[in-house]
């Protein structure tokens, strides 16, 4: 039981977007050449309708409209999927109760969308490819589509990428997720819905601001170190909060700039046209935690407690502090900081008389508690560098600017992590190794 607790420990500091990811109606074409391609498949798509009497009157002007959104949306969403990570599915709803309900989802996507998406998988239209009924990561169970041999073909001879795609913001659905807590053997818990009134309200209100301003932001990135293209329509943030409460979590996720190596971003993406900055806080967590509790911060290495390796301490530290439960011997992978003289609870007894203070958040699951707060001091501070005008992408406790604007960011995380935390906070800053000028620090 100790080895899985240990574990779980560990895990609790992971709540990355999951690799699966639900169907997106919000893709539309914006090339000529893919408007084109979709035009002839509709066309294509009619005449084996006509062919084989699947309808034996035209639709209706409406319904025809409507039929042509869902087709465009489910190729350009496939065919997005397959850029991404060839013959990568997306999850999508069969159920009759769910499409048939008001407010859910864009109006076109109706109880004809199963209709549609097995019309598009016959064989002799091969757009779409789809199994029923598999487990979803989202909650239930949904129905998995990929692109079809004619789609993906497609993509290969007419050479569609990412800047052949875009995405209509007022279709991209919730801004916030509400996840359950995590259930015995599974990596997350379950999607729940998110409560009425605030905060959820709130919280929604300022993540569509953000998403409104990163639309219309001056974002480019070069082609990655190992041959990728970014997305640069992929600029929708979505907000996860944790274990049905909405004081827990609340990090970024979604965005194209969250997905890159942190080297990456600094080597290849850039803002109004410059190279960026990343702006970290520094031990981020366990300030948040001497804040927490009303006491100053300590001066010197807050990771550095006696001889121990700080390495090590620093990763058992955010395991003590993320741990709902006490825990019994080393978090997994960090055995090796410490050398044979050190067993678990002596090490813990260390950094326990190190940071008496704050010893008593040590497994009380206080970590999603300290995410939560993190997360209001970049939030807080990325609507105040709006309201300067300075874009800044956020990257869980870190933030992305244009170098020119890296020392008025820096002030404005500093200001807001004590106006939050209650505590003094530490920000480091970070460029491309390669730059021929370096920042003041």
């Amino acid at each position: 039981m100790a080895k899985r607790v240990s574990r779980q420990a560990t895990a609790e500091l992971d709540d990355e977007e999951p690799t699966e990811r639900l169907f997106d109606p919000s893709r539309l074409p914006i090339s000529s050449e893919l408007q084109s391609y979709i035009a002839d498949e509709l066309k294509r798509i009619i005449a084996f309708e006509a062919k084989t009497k699947r309808r034996v009157r035209l639709r209706k002007v409406e319904d025809h409209k409507r039929f042509e959104r869902v087709v465009s949306a489910i190729l350009c969403d496939l065919a997005h999927a397959h850029l991404e990570e060839r013959g990568s599915w997306r999850y999508a709803t069969f159920s009759k109760e769910i499409l048939g309900r008001a407010g859910r989802g864009p109006d076109f996507i109706t109880e004809t969308f199963p209709g549609i998406v097995r019309l598009l998988s016959e064989p002799a239209i091969a757009l779409v490819e789809y199994e029923p009924g598999r487990y979803s990561p989202f909650g239930g169970r949904c129905t998995t589509l990929r692109a079809g041999k004619i789609l993906r073909s497609a993509i290969r001879k007419h050479g569609f990428h990412f800047g052949d795609l875009k995405s209509d913001l007022a279709l991209r659905g919730e801004s916030i997720r509400l996840r359950g807590p995590k259930q015995e053997g599974k990596k997350r818990g379950a999607v729940m819905l998110v409560p009425l009134g605030e905060p959820a309200d709130g919280f929604r209100r300022e993540v569509d601001q953000l998403n409104q301003w990163y639309d219309k932001a001056d974002l480019a990135c070069d082609v990655l170190p190992d041959g990728r293209r970014c997305d640069l329509s992929s600029r929708y943030l979505r907000r996860h909060f944790n274990n049905g409460r909405m004081d827990h979590g609340g990090r970024f996720f979604g965005a194209f700039w969250l997905d890159m190596k942190a080297a990456h971003r600094l080597q290849c993406l850039t803002i109004n046209g410059e190279r960026v900055v990343s702006l970290d806080f520094g031990q981020c967590a366990v300030r948040i935690a001497y804040g927490h509790a009303g006491v100053s911060v300590p001066a010197g290495d807050l990771y550095g407690v006696g001889n121990l390796s700080r390495d090590g301490v620093k990763k058992v530290m955010n395991a003590l502090l993320h741990s709902s439960k006490e825990l019994s011997r080393f978090p997994r992978d960090t055995r090796p900081d410490f050398g044979p003289g050190f067993g678990f609870h002596q090490v813990v007894r260390i950094i326990q008389a190190r940071h008496a203070p704050i010893a008593h958040l040590f497994g009380t699951g206080f970590g999603m508690t300290g995410f939560f707060i993190e997360s209001q001091v970049i939030v807080k501070s990325l609507l105040e560098l709006m309201d300067m005008g300075i874009v800044a992408l956020p990257v869980h406790d870190c933030v992305v600017v244009p170098r020119s604007a890296a020392l008025a960011a820096r002030d404005v995380l500093l200001k807001t992590f004590t106006e939050v935390t209650g505590a003094v906070g530490e920000v480091e800053m970070e460029q491309d190794k390669y730059a021929t000028t370096r920042l003041p620090q």
